[in-house]
């Protein structure tokens, strides 16, 4: 039932974050040369938004788009949020994004966090940034 009321949660958070993007997609085309830059932005500010599904939206599209600005804002919100469902959210992109620089962080963090469904899926994104990181050599 809580992850039905999560899910619904995140589908609404990103359809919000779908027109709020939208919107300043369209305002910034004219006012930037780079309108993606201002875009993830305004994701790494929705990181901290009192709104659950916004943030864990927000940082789900930072994934997407392989933001290598949110890394540290992820790895904050992955040490310092107070969902797990965040949290997650948080580890998920930062194994997205592919920074090797996060894989001592995550690892200590597979250790410590308080959830174990988080630390189970940090372990996960321990092991892919290892495996980009013995690529990468």
């Amino acid at each position: 039932m809580r992850e039905r009321a999560f899910l619904k949660a995140m589908y609404t958070g990103a359809l919000i974050l779908f027109v709020a993007l939208s919107a300043v997609a369209g305002e910034n085309t004219a006012a930037s040369s780079n309108p993606l830059a201002s875009d993830d932005a305004m994701l790494i500010k929705r990181l901290k938004d009192e709104n659950l599904a916004t943030r864990a939206s927000a940082a789900q599209l930072l994934g997407e788009r392989k933001c290598s600005e949110a890394v540290k804002p992820l790895m904050e919100m992955l040490k310092n949020d107070n969902s797990y469902q965040a949290r997650i959210s948080a580890g998920v992109s930062l194994s997205l994004i592919g920074d090797t620089g996060a894989l001592e962080f995550v690892k200590e963090r597979s250790v410590k966090d308080p959830n174990q469904t988080v630390r189970s899926v940090l372990v996960g994104v321990a092991k892919k940034l290892e495996t980009a990181k013995a690529a990468k050599l």
